[in-house]
């Protein structure tokens, strides 16, 4: 996931975030149950959104951590393999 996309979801948590403090809000004034329990399932919704871009950013620093970690392993980086391991 690139960082544009990553960005583009947490706007979107965010305005879900705030769409659904509207309605808690609105079910508040309102005495309405009934926008509190979707206001709930929305909130459940939106934080599971943001638990798995994180997750996706998370595995995307660790893929690039890897990948700097193998290009350095890649010229051999003075490590050599045990004389049992080599090649003839």
């Amino acid at each position: 996931m690139n960082e544009q996309n990553t960005s583009g979801h947490a706007r979107e948590g965010l305005r879900d975030s705030v769409k659904d403090t509207v309605k808690e809000l609105a079910g508040a004034v309102t005495g309405s149950d009934s926008p509190a329990t979707e206001e709930e399932e929305a909130v459940e919704a939106t934080d599971e959104h943001r638990r798995a871009v994180r997750a996706a950013a998370a595995a995307r620093d660790e893929a690039d951590r890897v990948r700097r970690a193998a290009k350095g392993l890649s010229g051999n980086a003075g490590l050599s393999l045990p004389a049992d391991h080599r090649r003839s």
